[in-house]
């Protein structure tokens, strides 16, 4: 007896898989197994403790004559290792088994309702809720009954988890809690947070750190920072500051309440910090635009902790806001080395990453190695994102293809997704096709076709979409009036976007947020009216208003030249972010068009001492193969970095006089020249950082609006074309020599202007602008025209 007893004690005191395999061994030579189910229900738990699932399970199917203590165990094996479906399957065999000795306890329940909570599958929970209450003990046991509500709630049911709580006449604390998680899961804050104050002051239950964490959870939702401040002074004065779980929830709800600084504070203030905490405070400066602190704050995390996959997730956001393609692939190389690569969430983000950096094909690689490891929904919906940034039509029908083959696109997400893709690659016909197939528009598929409505500028189509969504009974939020709201402003409808934004509120009953009140100010300043926008700005919450809606009022007194304004306005943006190179270029530019160029010296010195530098603008060119040259401009580096030589051979190759030429790689091809100014053809606009005007790109009868990105697509000409195309061309020379004699009138008022500017470089910039403009028109060579734009840049910034 006394030798059972210590190898009981053995078997659950071991500690590593050797050890236990050993005494697997000597329980079978003493022949206290297959036969004796005490020994092989402790074999099994250890087993399962050591996650050597497949061992528990060889040795409950020796075992001839189970019990159900043995039936639990390797129940509960199987839960551990969420195999949910293999779970039910043991369960179902046990309550099927004619054994008496087989039947489910009120430990066997809970692990099988569990695992339904996990698949989202109702009818079988309902079923196992049907033998509980057979059993008799729905009602009186507080774990089956926390399990149904848990399951109830996540399959969305919380009118049958209220009556399962309604049944247990002095409900525990596990119960309350369960029913506050319930709620908060499904979406209803106020039921939560109702449901809590009725357990603390209708009740007297105390919550405990659990009951906090859902209610902190619920405060977020509803955007209530007084709420969770006295959640965090209850915690504070029964000093559950220890539960470091808690704090971690205090802290996600500060830094998601818009209170970074408080977050930050917190986070200081933490004796003990895991990888949660470091995760949740790098995410909240990404979501702040503070891309460098949460690298830096990355980088403290790495010499006590190891990343997790959130973690990388979350630093991988901030690489691809910072444009930092060197620290991107450092962290790829981590994600390797740890396995992480193989995480669908952390191969998005590298995909977003590499994308927002310019590097399509490593993002192309990775994406046909995740294409290979099947995709994943939400995957494919990153690639439709990212795609939708390059503007390529052929590739979005592609993509939709693809989707259609592979059964994805009646997933209504995917739909939204495929929407946004096509409107912003210019083909709004298709995105109203893809539209009117999906049979149950959700709220997403709705915003994403109003989006794609204000972004071609059609304003009254996007107002009559809303209107039809609100007539087909589905509730906006906020994203929807984002959506609107951004149509009205692209197309300049002041009074329906004040009607739409004073309904938000007082018939939707959503607060606006610091992304509406910026829209709204940016929609009125365009229009002229600075002084109402500025009224707006004053009349919100100062937690709604941010930098964004303080620069949309600057930009408004630069397009209508309110100085006075302007300077005020400037002050109050350089307060809060002083180091934004492009509110200083925005100042400078409103200077610059008044012709106070004393200010706008100082302003280039005070950028200069700060060494601020604004994100340089980028175009991507496609000649034969997509995103096969691209080039960077930064007027800081002294103009276009990169591969000069590959370049030119492109310009040769792909675009130039109309003529057939190119490299062996690339099929030779007849194109139409790229041209400045706002004749036929290509139109292209170069943008900075910090400004948010608008260029189209025209390619084959195709409008594409693009902000910052411009793809020159050439127009390949077949021969049956060839007799059109010769009349077309000799009709462009001829345009073309009137362009020139036009851009010569420009060109010498450029010069005029920055004659002005400055005396000290004038002599050397004459003799280069000259030379280069006269070779540039007597060659047509768009590489000369290029170093011509280069020479402008260099000396504006030397002056």
């Amino acid at each position: 007896m006394r030798s059972k007893e210590q190898l009981s004690n053995l078997l659950v005191s071991c500690s590593d898989a050797k050890t236990l395999t050993k005494l697997h061994s000597l329980l079978l030579r003493t022949g206290l197994l297959p036969s004796n189910c005490f020994f092989a229900t402790k074999l099994v738990s250890s087993y399962s403790n050591l996650c050597s699932v497949d061992s528990a399970r060889k040795v409950f199917d020796e075992t001839p004559h189970s019990n159900t203590h043995l039936w639990n165990a390797i129940l509960r094996a199987h839960s551990r290792a969420y195999q949910w479906h293999e779970t039910l399957f043991l369960f179902l065999r046990m309550h099927n088994s004619p054994s008496a000795q087989h039947q489910p306890d009120c430990f066997t329940l809970p692990i099988a309702i569990k695992a339904c909570a996990a698949l989202s599958d109702p009818t079988l929970g309902r079923a196992i809720h049907c033998l509980a209450v057979k059993s008799a003990i729905a009602h009186l046991d507080m774990f089956v009954g926390a399990g149904l509500i848990e399951m109830y709630g996540k399959c969305g049911a919380m009118g049958d988890a209220r009556k399962v709580f309604d049944g247990f006449p002095e409900p525990d604390v596990v119960l309350w809690t369960s029913m506050v998680s319930g709620y908060q899961q499904n979406g209803f804050a106020e039921e939560a947070v109702l449901f809590f104050s009725n357990m603390v002051v209708g009740h007297g239950v105390t919550p405990d750190p659990v009951t906090l964490i859902s209610v902190l959870s619920a405060f977020r939702l509803l955007g209530d920072l007084r709420a969770g401040k006295a959640c965090h002074a209850y915690v504070l004065k029964w000093n559950l500051e220890s539960k470091l779980s808690l704090c971690n929830s205090i802290l996600n709800f500060y830094a998601n309440s818009g209170t970074h600084e408080v977050a930050q504070k917190l986070f200081d203030n933490m004796s003990e910090r895991d990888v949660v905490t470091w995760s949740c405070m790098i995410a909240c400066h990404v979501r702040n635009g503070n891309a460098g602190y949460a690298l830096a704050l990355y980088r403290r995390m790495v010499r006590v902790l190891e990343p997790n996959s959130v973690t990388m997730v979350n630093v991988l956001q901030a690489c691809a806001l910072a444009l930092d393609l060197e620290e991107g692939r450092r962290l790829h190389e981590l994600a390797i080395r740890k396995g992480f690569e193989l995480d669908l969430g952390v191969s998005t983000a590298l995909m977003d990453m590499y994308m927002k950096c310019s590097c399509y094909n490593e993002a192309s690689d990775l994406f046909h190695q995740c294409q290979r490891r099947m995709l994943s929904l939400v995957t494919m919906v990153k690639v439709l994102s990212a795609c939708s940034l390059l503007n390529n039509l052929h590739q979005a029908i592609c993509l939709h293809g693809y989707l259609v083959s592979s059964g994805f696109d009646n997933k209504l997400f995917v739909s939204a997704a495929l929407i946004d893709l096509y409107s912003k690659c210019g083909s709004l016909v298709d995105a109203v096709e893809v539209f009117n197939s999906v049979n149950d528009k959700d709220v997403a598929v709705w915003c994403s076709m109003i989006t794609a409505y204000g972004i071609h500028g059609h304003g009254s189509d996007a107002i009559a979409l809303f209107k039809r969504m609100i007539n087909s009974s589905v509730k906006p939020n906020n994203v929807t009036f984002v959506s609107i709201l951004t149509a009205c402003s692209h197309a300049g409808l002041v009074e329906e976007g004040k009607r739409i934004f004073d309904g938000m509120k007082n018939e939707y009953g959503l607060l606006p947020d610091s992304e509406h009140c910026s829209i709204m100010v940016d929609l009125l300043a365009r229009t002229g009216k600075l002084h109402e926008a500025l009224k707006l700005i004053e009349g919100t919450p100062a937690s709604g208003v941010g930098p964004h809606a303080w620069c949309a009022l600057l930009a408004g007194c630069r397009i209508h030249q309110d100085i006075e304004m302007g300077e005020f306005v400037a002050r109050k943006l350089l307060e809060l972010q002083p180091e934004h190179a492009g509110y200083y270029n925005l100042l400078s530019n409103m200077y610059a068009f008044d012709g106070n160029w004393d200010n706008v010296i100082e302003i280039k010195s005070v950028l200069r001492e700060r060494r601020l530098k604004k994100t340089p603008g980028f175009s991507s060119i496609e000649i034969a193969k997509p995103f096969e040259r691209e080039r960077n401009f930064n007027k800081e580096r002294g103009g276009h970095g990169g591969r000069q030589e590959s370049f030119r051979g492109s310009l040769r190759g792909g675009y130039g006089n109309g003529e057939a030429g190119g490299d062996s790689d690339h099929p030779p091809r007849r194109t139409y020249e790229r041209r400045s100014g706002t004749g036929r053809g290509h139109e292209m606009k170069r943008e900075g950082a910090g400004r948010g005007d608008w260029g189209t790109a025209t390619d084959g009868g195709v409008e594409q609006e693009t902000e910052g990105n411009v793809n020159i697509k050439g127009n390949v000409v077949t021969e049956k074309q060839s007799e059109q195309e010769d009349a077309a061309m000799n009709k462009e020379n001829k345009e073309k020599d009137e362009d020139k004699e036009m851009s010569l009138d420009e060109n010498e008022k450029q010069k005029a202007l920055l004659a002005m500017k400055t005396e000290s470089h004038k002599v050397d910039f004459d003799k280069e602008f000259e030379s280069m403009q006269q070779l540039s028109i007597k060659k047509g060579n768009d590489d000369i025209f290029l170093k011509l734009v280069v020479s402008i840049n260099e000396f504006l910034e030397t002056s």
